[in-house]
């Protein structure tokens, strides 16, 4: 692990401290390293823009450490912040009438992939329908009359697609993205 870690800030600060030739010298001279020779290393850099800066085995589909986390952490944690929580809303439409919604209650997600998972830091699924129960009530809901709607393209593409394609969707049972997950969108059978 520490290796990897050395091996990324050291790709990271050649990229933002040198040009591109530089940067693509650095990497040689890093992967050239002994240790590193029997290793299937990719390394793919791009800007905000999209633009490659740094390319290397870019192509060749491989399964990520578990390193590959940290940075992933790293980059939502500057850009969302240490306090980031996802949201899952209630919304509804129609009217409430002596305490029945005629119309349709929604259940907006932003994302959230731990939504009642067995996950140690995610709400329990009772903890989770008793805080919607509570907000249901307050909002004067007692029974519904419609539809309960999910509603999960808060991570849709323009078309409306939630599939990483063919490039970077490599495992046949990964699944796609939305954003209204619950139990990590996963069945459980006993046969």
């Amino acid at each position: 692990m520490k290796r990897f870690l050395i091996l990324a800030a050291f790709i990271g600060a050649a990229m933002f401290t040198a040009s591109g030739q530089q940067s693509r010298q650095h990497l040689d001279r890093i992967l050239s390293e002994d240790i590193l020779r029997s290793s299937l290393i990719g390394v793919c850099a791009v800007n905000e823009n999209g633009d490659t800066l740094l390319a290397h085995n870019p192509n060749i589909r491989m399964q990520p450490a578990s390193n590959t986390k940290l940075i992933t952490t790293g980059c939502a944690m500057h850009r969302l912040g240490p306090g980031f929580r996802f949201e899952t809303k209630i919304a509804y439409s129609g009217d409430i009438r002596k305490g029945v919604l005629k119309g349709d209650l929604y259940i907006v997600g932003s994302g959230d992939p731990l939504m009642c998972s067995s996950d140690s830091i995610a709400t329990r699924q009772d903890a989770l329908f008793a805080e919607w129960l509570e907000m249901l009530r307050k909002a004067g809901i007692r029974k519904i009359q419609g539809n309960i709607i999910g509603d999960g393209r808060f991570l849709d593409g323009e078309d409306g697609s939630m599939s990483l394609g063919p490039t970077t969707r490599s495992a046949p049972d990964a699944p796609g993205l939305g954003g209204l997950n619950y139990r990590r969108n996963l069945i459980r059978c006993r046969i």
